[in-house]
């Protein structure tokens, strides 16, 4: 068990997986450093390794632990 989400809920098991680079297609409308509306796939990104990205203009914060 990896820990729980919310008050009162059961724990949740959770499969850490290898962090990988994807192309989205999205609207530019951030909130928080999040997505406002839902994104789309558009490829894999196999020759890039994740550390090499740098999140878009305008946002904040990086989704990877250091």
């Amino acid at each position: 068990m990896f820990g729980t989400f919310g008050n009162g809920r059961r724990p949740v098991v959770l499969t850490l997986v290898e962090a990988v680079v994807i192309e989205v297609s999205a609207e530019a409308a951030w909130t928080g450093g999040a997505f406002r509306h839902a994104l789309r796939l558009v490829r894999l990104r196999p020759e890039l390794h994740p550390l090499e990205i740098s999140p878009p203009t305008g946002t904040s914060g990086n989704a990877l632990p250091e």
